[in-house]
């Protein structure tokens, strides 16, 4: 298993694997049948404080303490590091190739993992983003410490 905490975990669509990030720096990818683990990936400087796996299944997002978010392609084993925020990468969504990112700089941002860029930063909150949500593709739901649920329309 890992050397450290689990901070965070995400399940492939076809709910064959489990993907896992640990306060050890590593991110791994586990059969969920055999509960072997079947890869360990070290992309991240710090912890690993949130992962998502695209809905293709050939991609892992994670965001780190870091303050990085890494976009880690499981067929080729590559990995490109996306920085930005100023602070811990604390939640992920992914929605086809935009990847929407909350962190402990109270900011939102949008990336477009295809291109490896930052689309828009938006000041969200007056505290951490510690939590965001999706909704049918169109709304945007973030939480924070500062106590206030948002809902955000990404149309």
């Amino acid at each position: 298993g890992h050397n450290g905490p689990i901070w965070c975990m995400d399940v492939t669509s076809d709910s064959s694997t489990i993907v896992t990030g640990s306060g050890d720096h590593t991110i791994k990818l586990w059969d969920l049948k055999t509960a072997e683990c079947k890869h360990t990936f070290t992309v991240h400087s710090k912890a690993v404080s949130s992962v998502k796996i695209h809905t293709n299944n050939n991609f892992i997002i994670s965001g780190g303490h870091d303050y990085n978010i890494n976009v880690l392609n499981l067929e080729t084993r590559e990995s490109i590091s996306l920085s930005g925020h100023s602070g811990i990468v604390l939640c992920l969504s992914v929605t086809n190739n935009i990847v929407v990112s909350g962190s402990s700089d109270s900011t939102l941002k949008f990336w477009d993992i295809t291109q490896n860029i930052c689309l828009q930063t938006i000041l969200a909150h007056s505290d951490s983003v510690s939590s965001l949500e999706l909704y049918e593709k169109k709304l945007l739901l973030t939480g924070s410490r500062d106590g206030t649920v948002k809902v955000w329309n990404i149309i």
